[in-house]
């Protein structure tokens, strides 16, 4: 089997034919600046969508999860970048937050993207070479 480099893959010969949000609660020894920086190509993911019990490799550590209910509901969020002239408030809502606006470094504008009442649980999983018998 031959193998593509990104280089190779021109986007207009694919299509988009959906995407699924997946809220994952990871439990165990989590580095928050590792999810932050952490390269793409050290992040796989095996049975999300079919198998019983994904699995997560991020970075050296492995999750392995299983789909509950969540006690609630999980609301998904996007933030986006507001730009100088764009402006959604009326001037009289624009003066009250006038103060609050100043001190702050970026504007950012918060939007509904989807909710679920489902989440993933990945525990993490420590792994061992196999011991082969004689």
């Amino acid at each position: 089997m031959e193998e593509c480099s990104d280089e190779e893959i021109d986007p207009e010969e694919w299509e988009k034919v959906g995407e699924e949000y997946v809220v994952m609660d990871l439990v165990g020894m989590v580095d928050k600046e590792c999810l932050k920086t952490c390269d793409k190509n050290r992040i796989k993911l095996i049975g999300m969508l079919d198998a019983e019990k994904p699995v997560l490799q991020l970075d050296d550590s492995i999750y392995v999860g299983n789909r509950e209910d969540a006690p609630g509901t999980c609301v998904l969020f996007r933030t986006e970048e507001k730009t100088e002239g764009e402006d959604s408030d009326s001037d009289e809502e624009n003066l009250k937050h006038e103060e609050f606006e100043k001190n702050q470094a970026q504007k950012f504008e918060v939007q509904f993207h989807c909710c679920t009442q489902k989440k993933l649980v990945m525990n993490q999983t420590f792994l061992s070479s196999r011991q082969e018998k004689d």
